[in-house]
């Protein structure tokens, strides 16, 4: 029969070596010298303290020899007297055979031939088992005290200095540890980090000189410090002192920074009685980690104020030493490494999705039978962070009813459990005032908007606070668009239903019930600061003219219909409208049902104006005052009167001479002309051959003092520009950004509908 190799499974390994020995020959001698010399080599070695007698050995002794790669067994006189020492080298054995474990003998002061040959005064002692163990158990340390004594090792009668010996010995253990292989990266908790272990250990650069500092970023729960412990277990070895310290902000709260900075270097120096009173460490200190090459695991650091304080001077430690942060907030870490060393954690795949949740909902890599797709759902819930599948996949373990999974997809779809909650919430507490608000109303109201379109809701004390949230990896920009993960949306929505049982109370409202509740019912109070409705899912409504008065610090208001355009109107104003918030800075209102907004409505923030599909005709004419900014309208005007400063409809011709206010025709320069979007819109009547002709549309900006800039578009000879097929209406869009720098884009359009321009 072919023999098996036994295989090795490094992630179980705790200890680098298992020390096997009798307390009575050799504990206050040999053994403790060769343990010290151990961990002055930074070899994890496991000692029992405990005396050790003819008592039953501690089931938890057997798993600390199974959670080391090597044993070293110190066989000495009176070593076979102790069942407790005989049944460790049973379990040696076992462990060598079945795991893979590496075995070096030590022959302490003892003929090598006693324990091979099991005579003298070693075979005597096995003999004297027989009158009060079973046979077998003799026989079983008989075959493993001749299996391990003839295993290659070292006799102290051969090598008769101990320090000399004890020098041979731990030299052969680090060729061994050298040679280890690495643990495995596809265990359990850390599925589908392959990948992320790899690109890290990349990033430290192992084998180069110098210090260096990689930083690890994402979200809570994405999987930092899983991903750091898993690089910190394969690669700790290589170095002379290594750390991993978890929860660096909580345990710095807790008993001050100081208290982490000591334990640190305990570990690191292995020195337990280490005191330090201070941030500032004495030369003596210094001195022993410039002479260390160490591996340090910062884990969860949100002040880059503590990181520098934690990381000491340039030069604190030795040559090839590696640190690595872990951290949610992208700045603490761009002030202490490279942006190339920074590592951005990824959310896992959809198929390494699904097995981290089954093999927490079902105890193996798959769905059981019949709840594949249900366990679909419920990942897609959560898009791939690991925390959060572990967390439900432990929930669902051992439900069996299909029922219950379904109000579990179904609840999950707009809330997310109080565990999950608690993990997201401690990213929101980290942000200040202004930082939470713009994450609601991302939350609540913006979605997957423009990045400039957010911007220009904010004051401008206010907008670095979008910065702070994508340093704290709590939305991303994509393509100019703010994305939000819909767990972290639904931890927004979860908290402003906190904010008051009553809908009125609330910051914001986005739930068509509520709305109808509220603006039906007059109800609405100075709280409600946006209301977004999807159209589309509420009852007909009928408001009163005043409907908007209570709610005086509206500043986002979205009405919006996603299905058909040709839907009747939800929203009816019998007796006009009265009022809306002059603190508005965003304004959709789908199909409104009027011809003109409130007389008295002098929105000076505003900086979004969509109201498309409606019988607008007139915007509002008490307020001619500028608005202060530029702003994106995007309407659907037929035959309407519009402020001239506003924009300007020919019918009558081929071109059109605007006139711009006085305060904004004052310099004899283009510049002024930054900020303001231009747009054209060119009709075409019926044609038999839309294809066969060419557009040209030009904009000539000319100044009081003559001065002129030429935007021109010409559709003709540029295949990827041409019109085609050709629309009833075409808009042409000129966004003027500094003096004589113009980006052209343009929209087919069908109908009379305008979009606003990318």
């Amino acid at each position: 029969m072919a023999s098996i190799t036994p295989t090795i499974t490094p992630s179980n390994w705790k200890y680098d070596v298992f020390l096997s020995f009798r307390g009575a020959d050799t504990r206050n001698s040999f053994t403790s010298h060769l343990y010290k010399a151990l961990r002055q080599n930074q070899i994890h070695a496991y000692i029992d303290y405990k005396l050790q007698g003819g008592e039953k050995i501690e089931p938890a002794l057997l798993e600390r020899i199974e959670e080391s790669y090597i044993s070293v067994v110190i066989f000495s006189e009176n070593y076979a007297d102790s069942t407790f020492c005989l049944r460790e080298l049973s379990k040696i054995l076992e462990c060598m055979e079945n795991k893979g474990q590496k075995v070096l003998p030590v022959l302490h002061q003892l003929d090598p031939s006693h324990v091979q040959d099991l005579t003298g005064r070693y075979g005597d002692a096995l003999c004297k088992h027989e009158s009060d163990c079973s046979s077998q158990e003799v026989e079983s340390w008989r075959h493993a005290s001749k299996e391990i004594a003839n295993l290659k090792g070292w006799d102290s009668k051969v090598i008769r200095d101990e320090t000399k010996l004890i020098e041979e010995i731990v030299s052969d253990i680090q060729k061994k540890l050298q040679h280890m292989p690495a643990p495995s990266i596809d265990s359990k908790r850390i599925i589908g980090m392959k990948s992320r272990v790899e690109d890290i250990e990349s990033l430290l650069s192992f084998g180069s000189t110098g210090v260096l500092i990689v930083g690890i970023w994402g979200l809570g729960g994405i999987g930092k410090s899983t991903t750091a412990e898993a690089v910190y277990h394969r690669n700790s070895h290589k170095f002379e002192g290594h750390c991993f310290f978890r929860n660096v902000m909580a345990e710095s709260h807790k008993h001050g920074l100081v208290h982490v900075l000591q334990e640190i270097l305990r570990e690191v120096l292995e020195n337990k009685d280490l005191n330090i009173g201070t941030k500032v460490l004495p030369p003596y200190i210094k001195r022993m980690l410039q002479r260390k090459k160490v591996l340090i695991v910062l884990d969860d650091v949100n002040s880059s104020l503590d990181l520098r304080d934690l990381l000491g001077e340039d030069g604190l430690f030795g040559q090839g030493s590696r640190i690595i942060v872990t951290s949610r907030d992208w700045q603490v870490l761009i002030n202490a490494c490279e942006e190339d060393n920074i590592y951005e954690v990824k959310n896992l795949n959809e198929d390494d999705a699904l097995e981290l949740f089954s093999l927490h909902a079902f105890r193996q890599n798959n769905p059981i039978q019949g709840y594949t797709e249900l366990s679909k759902s419920v990942v897609s819930c959560v898009e791939g962070i690991p925390l959060f599948l572990e967390a439900l996949g432990a929930s669902l373990y051992k439900k069996t009813s299909v029922e219950y999974w379904e109000s579990k997809v179904a609840q999950l779809r707009t809330k997310i459990g109080e565990d999950i909650k608690k993990s997201l919430e401690m990213c929101f507490d980290e942000l200040n005032q202004t930082e939470k608000k713009i994450f609601l109303d991302i939350a609540c109201f913006f979605g997957w908007c423009r990045r400039d379109v957010l911007h220009q809701t904010l004051d401008l004390e206010e907008r670095s606070g979008i910065d702070r949230l994508t340093d704290m990896c709590l939305i991303k920009i994509i393509d100019n668009r703010i994305w939000m993960h819909d767990m972290l949306q639904k931890l927004g929505r979860q908290i402003v239903h906190q904010e008051n049982v009553d809908p009125r109370g609330r910051s914001r409202l986005w739930e068509a019930e509520d709305v109808y509740h509220v603006l039906t019912n007059h109800q609405g109070t100075g709280k409600v600061e946006a209301i977004s409705l999807d159209m589309s899912a509420t009852k007909e409504m009928n408001l009163s003219p005043t409907a908007f008065e209570g709610i005086y610090n509206l500043r986002l208001f979205d009405f919006h219909n996603p299905n058909s355009p040709d839907e009747l109107t939800r929203i009816r104003l019998p007796q006009g409208l009265q009022f809306l918030s002059n603190g508005l800075r965003i304004l959709y209102w789908y199909n409104y049902p009027l011809k003109s907004l409130p007389s008295n409505f002098c929105p000076k923030k505003l900086v979004e104006l969509k109201m498309p599909c409606s019988q607008l005709e007139e915007l509002w004419n008490e307020c001619q005052e500028y608005l202060g900014k530029p702003i994106r309208v995007s309407l659907c005007v037929l035959g309407s009167e519009v402020p001239e400063w506003f924009s300007y409809k020919s019918t009558e011709g081929s071109s059109v001479k605007i006139k711009l206010p006085a305060h904004r025709n004052h310099t004899n320069s283009t510049d002024q002309f930054s900020g303001f979007t231009f747009c054209a819109v060119v009709s075409f009547g019926r044609c038999q051959n839309d294809g066969d002709f060419d557009i040209r549309c030009e904009c000539h900006l000319i100044t009081k003092g003559g001065v002129q800039s030429d935007l021109i578009f010409n559709n003709k000879g540029d295949e990827e520009k041409r019109l085609s097929p050709l629309k009833r209406e075409h808009e042409f869009f000129w966004s003027i950004n500094s003096h004589c720098f113009f980006k052209e884009s343009i929209h087919c359009l069908s109908k009379d509908y305008i979009d606003e321009p990318e």
